[in-house]
């Protein structure tokens, strides 16, 4: 899978169970109850010897009858033509090196949970590593391996059903925020909670100003564009680069419909579009809009035309359409005909 593709498909898991979390958060009292941060390091830290330490020691036996050697054998389909995704890394002197590459190797066997059990992922994993790595840094990734194993299912028992329906609010978005920074605070060092979430760090900081940007009622469509090219400027490139298109294509339909419903002057949507996209797109869509309301001139016309035709009592139905046959092929070319023809049909 290649990187980018991984980055979107992990950061967009991330929000949504960042904005079930915020639904099912409700703030205890302060002075009863500890706060949400407090409380989630000190489950994590009850939870870190039970079910983790469990899969990870079901996974050392071999009662489920799999023995693997490099931890690639009979992979589960879903893998099937797939290179491994991450892997590992050493210095000089034959030293782990923590990067976000583990991680995505964890992710790429874990994501056929449902195929396999959990201890047979596992097993897979312990195997790939043993044949991999050996030493100290084999050791090092096994102990990685059992503190993610760890984080995933302390971040599953602070998942909830999610409340269809609900406003998402910053605020307490935020504090969901802190809760899971607790949550990996407790099974990682800040080497390794770095190397593992620092880009899902930047990707939920942004999201959540971009959720608070997009609800500042007080702000024009076109101070909104500004401020939301600033946030995605301090992305990382890799990061910027991967959500651009998405955010940007979002940010336009959203500011446009807004700008349709309040506003309406071309001045400011130009100014909004280049705020969001720069003065060139923003010419290329002002650009499209002339075309496209060209087009809608055109096709009103034409419909105008074609119902004066279809209304004319004097002539019979077999004259009435080689009248517009005709009328039709002096008005569009061939590629236009086709729009045309899917339009009339609509229209009738």
């Amino acid at each position: 899978m290649p990187r980018t593709r991984y980055l979107i498909a992990t950061l967009a898991i991330t929000f949504v169970a960042m904005t079930a979390l915020m639904i099912w958060w409700q703030l205890p009292n302060e002075q009863q109850q500890p706060t949400a941060a407090q409380a989630a390091a000190g489950e994590s830290a009850k939870r870190k010897t039970t079910l983790s330490a469990a899969i990870i020691t079901a996974s050392k036996t071999a009662d489920s009858g799999q023995q693997f050697v490099s931890g690639l054998e009979n992979l589960p389909a879903s893998l099937h033509d797939t290179e491994v995704d991450g892997g590992f890394e050493l210095d000089a002197d034959g030293n782990l090196i923590i990067t976000h590459r583990i991680r995505q190797l964890f992710d790429y066997f874990l994501s056929t949970q449902g195929e396999e059990t959990l201890p047979t992922i596992v097993q897979r994993l312990r195997a790939y590593i043993h044949n991999t790595l050996s030493g100290n840094a084999a050791a090092e990734a096994e102990q990685l391996l059992e503190s993610y194993i760890g984080y995933l299912d302390d971040v599953a028992a602070l998942d909830s059903p999610v409340t269809p329906g609900q406003a998402i609010d910053p605020a307490q978005l935020r504090m969901q925020k802190e809760q899971l920074a607790a949550v990996r605070a407790s099974r990682f060092d800040a080497i390794t909670n770095d190397a593992f979430f620092a880009e899902e760090e930047a990707y939920d900081h942004y999201t959540l100003s971009r959720l608070e940007v997009m609800q500042d009622k007080n702000l024009s469509a076109d101070e909104r564009a500004s401020r939301l090219a600033a946030l995605e400027s301090q992305l990382p490139p890799d990061l910027q680069e991967s959500m651009r298109d998405i955010t940007r294509y979002q940010d336009l339909q959203t500011l446009t419909q807004e700008w349709q419903e309040t506003d309406g002057n071309a001045a400011s949507l130009q100014q909004m579009r280049e705020n969001l996209v720069g003065h060139e797109a923003a010419e290329r869509l002002a650009k499209l809009d002339q075309e496209r309301a060209e087009w809608q001139r055109r096709v009103d016309s034409w419909l105008r035309e074609r119902q004066v035709i279809l209304s004319n009592a004097g002539i019979s139905d077999a004259d009435k359409e080689r009248q517009i046959d005709a009328a039709r092929g002096r008005l569009f070319n061939e590629q236009e005909q086709i729009r045309i023809r899917s339009l009339e049909s609509a229209n009738r």
